[in-house]
């Protein structure tokens, strides 16, 4: 599953968007991949759709504030498994929460989109 927070600008001085991919495989959740990158909507919706092309995952929860409903109604369009959800616990804590019921695993990569670097 992806899990996305957003934000409203890619400006440096605006939070970031953070977008978590979750694996499952039964009760262990796996956090296979983590942006956290300066996106507007656009750019939001394009990585997302790139994580769920490597990752090929099911379910792509986003946060119905910020940028996130505009980015909710674009894919909702042509992308199945789009869910808008209510924020709760910041960028990072929203991101994860997929993780909270169940057992942490290892294999975290920090990813950067679409051939940005870190900084």
């Amino acid at each position: 599953m992806i899990s996305v927070d957003c934000s409203f600008k890619d400006a440096a001085t605006s939070d970031y968007v953070v977008i978590g991919v979750i694996g499952v495989k039964g009760r262990k959740r796996y956090v296979l991949n983590l942006v956290n990158a300066h996106l507007d909507a656009a750019a939001t919706e394009a990585e997302i759709r790139r994580q769920r092309d490597v990752h090929r995952v099911s379910a792509v929860l986003i946060e119905d504030k910020a940028n996130g409903p505009a980015v909710v109604q674009r894919l909702k369009i042509n992308v199945p498994g789009v869910i808008a959800i209510n924020p709760q616990g910041g960028k990072v804590g929203e991101c994860l929460r997929p993780l909270r019921n169940g057992n942490l695993g290892t294999g975290m990569s920090i990813a950067t989109p679409l051939g940005q670097s870190h900084s």
